[in-house]
C-alpha cells in the first residue's frame, strides 16, 4: 500500500510540474527537469549558472540523455522559485544536443542569438522545431541529418542575418517552405538533399546564392528570388526535378550564373517553365545551364549578354524563341543539342554577327528544319563569308556558290511596328535564314 501511495504521489507531483509548464532547475546536479503532458520526464544537463542565466555545455546531452519535448521557451525555476534563462549553447564539434536519438520536438529559448555548430546534428527522431524571435545566426550543420524533421515554425525569424554551411543538409522529411527577409549571408549546401517545398528571398538583402544551396531538393516546387541578387553559384538548383516556377529567374542585378566548367545552375530542372529574361549585367550563360528544362523563351535584349555556352539549352524541347542583343560575341557549339526529336518551330533573333565566332557544330543534335534565324541585312556579307569558310554551316547559303539569296517578300517585323523587306534561302533539312533589311 505504501509503495502504491508513493507511486501515486510521484505521478501527482510530475503532473503538477507538467501542468505548470516549467523546468525545475537543480543547481547542484546541474540538470533541468520537466515532466510533459504525456508524463515523460525530460532531463537536460547544463554546465551551471551565473545566478540568472544557464549555459548548455557541448556534448552533455547526446545519446544517453532522455529528452523528447525540448521546449526551452518554458520558464526555468529552482526549488526556491528563482527564475533563470538560457542564453547560450556552447560548442564546436557535437554541440549541445547533437546525435541525441530521443528528441522529437524543439522550441528554442527566446534569448538565444546563435545556434552553434552541430547543435542538433543527426537527431534522427526530431520531428518539429520552432525557431525563436531574436535568433541571428544558424551555424554550420545545426540540423544536418535530421531525417525525420517535418516542420520548422517561424522559418525564418526576421532577426536572422546569417545561415552557415549545411545547416539543413539532408533534412529529407521537410513538409514546409522557408521565407527569409533579413538574411545577408548564406553559405554553401544549406538545403542540399532536403525536401524543402518552397523558398522566398524576395525581400532579403541577399547578394549571393552559394554553391549547391538547393542541390537535389526534389520536392522544391516554387522559388521567389530577389531582384537584387548578383550571383547564383554552381549547382544551386541542380536536380530540382519538381521546380516549376522561379519568380525573377534571372534577377535584374545578376552578374554571374555559375562557372563555365562546373555544375550548371539549373541542370535537369525537368519541370521548370516560363520565360527567361536576361538582365543588362549578365554576360555569360554557361555550360548546360538550363539543360533539360521546359523553358519556352529566352530574351536577352538589354545589351549585356556576350556568350551562349556549350549545351546551354540541351534538351530544352519547349524552347521556341531566342532573342539576343547586339552585344552577343560567341555562340558556342551544340547550344540546342538533344532536341532532335522535337518538332517545335524555333525562332532565333540575332542583331549582329558574333565577333567571337560561331562554332561549326552550332546546331548539332537539333532538328534544323524547325529553326528560323532572323538576321540584320547589314551583316549579310559576314554571314556569307562565314558560310563559305565553314562547310558545316550550309544552312545559310547555297554552299556550292556562296551566293547571297535574292529578295523575296515581306515576312514579319524586326521591330513590332515596322514591316521589313527580307531575303531568304532554304535547303532542307537545314535552318531557314532570313535577312531583315
Amino acid at each position: 500500500m505504501k509503495k502504491i501511495l508513493f507511486i501515486l504521489c510521484s505521478i501527482v507531483g510530475y503532473c503538477a510540474i507538467g501542468a505548470d509548464n516549467f523546468w525545475l532547475y537543480d543547481s547542484a546536479a546541474k540538470t533541468m527537469t520537466w515532466v510533459d503532458e504525456t508524463g515523460f520526464e525530460n532531463v537536460v544537463k547544463t554546465s551551471g549558472d551565473d545566478g540568472s542565466s544557464i549555459v548548455i555545455k557541448e556534448g552533455v546531452n547526446r545519446e544517453t540523455t532522455t529528452i523528447r519535448n525540448l521546449d526551452l521557451s518554458l520558464p526555468i525555476r529552482d526549488a526556491s522559485g528563482n527564475e533563470y534563462v538560457i542564453t547560450e549553447f556552447v560548442g564546436s564539434n557535437h554541440s549541445a544536443f547533437g546525435y541525441n536519438s530521443t528528441i522529437t520536438n524543439v522550441v528554442l529559448p527566446s534569448g538565444l542569438k546563435t545556434l552553434p555548430p552541430y547543435a542538433f546534428k543527426n537527431c534522427s527522431e526530431l520531428i518539429s522545431v520552432t525557431l525563436n524571435d531574436g535568433l541571428e545566426i544558424i551555424d554550420n550543420e545545426a540540423f544536418n541529418g535530421c531525417s525525420a524533421l517535418k516542420q520548422i515554425y517561424n522559418f525564418f525569424p526576421s532577426s536572422l542575418v546569417e545561415i552557415k554551411s549545411k545547416a539543413f543538409y539532408s533534412c529529407s522529411a521537410l513538409e514546409c517552405g522557408a521565407v527569409i527577409s533579413g538574411v545577408t549571408n548564406m553559405a554553401d549546401r544549406i538545403f542540399h538533399s532536403s525536401s524543402l517545398r518552397s523558398f522566398d528571398c524576395e525581400q532579403a538583402p541577399l547578394k549571393i546564392l552559394p554553391e549547391f544551396t538547393f542541390y537535389n531538393c526534389k520536392q522544391l516546387t516554387n522559388v521567389v528570388l530577389s531582384q537584387d541578387l548578383e550571383v547564383i553559384m554552381d549547382g544551386c538548383f541542380e536536380n530540382c526535378y519538381a521546380l516549376t516556377s522561379v519568380k525573377n529567374l534571372l534577377p535584374r542585378s545578376l552578374t554571374k550564373l555559375g562557372n563555365a566548367q562546373s555544375n550548371p545552375v539549373f541542370f535537369d530542372n525537368k519541370a521548370l517553365q516560363g520565360e527567361v529574361i536576361v538582365g543588362p549585367y549578365l554576360e555569360v550563360i554557361n555550360l548546360r545551364t538550363f539543360r533539360g528544362s521546359k523553358i519556352g523563351s529566352v530574351v536577352a535584349a538589354k545589351n549585356g549578354l556576350k556568350t551562349l555556352g556549350q549545351f546551354c539549352f540541351y534538351g530544352c524541347n519547349d524552347l521556341t524563341n531566342i532573342v539576343l542583343s547586339a552585344t552577343i560575341e560567341k555562340l558556342d557549339y551544340s547550344i540546342l543539342e538533344g532536341t532532335s526529336s522535337s518538332s517545335a518551330q524555333r525562332k532565333i533573333y540575332l542583331r549582329n554577327f558574333p565577333s567571337g565566332g560561331i562554332t561549326s557544330s552550332l546546331f548539332n543534335g537539333t532538328k534544323r528544319e524547325c529553326i528560323t534565324i532572323y538576321l540584320p541585312w547589314d551583316y549579310r556579307e559576314e554571314w556569307r563569308t562565314f558560310a563559305a569558310t565553314n562547310s558545316g554551316h550550309n544552312f545559310i547559303f547555297n554552299k556550292e556558290t556562296g551566293v547571297l539569296p535574292e529578295k523575296m517578300n515581306d515576312v514579319g517585323t524586326w521591330q513590332a511596328s515596322i514591316t521589313q523587306n527580307v531575303t531568304w534561302w532554304k535547303e532542307s533539312p537545314d535552318p531557314l535564314l532570313i535577312f531583315i533589311k
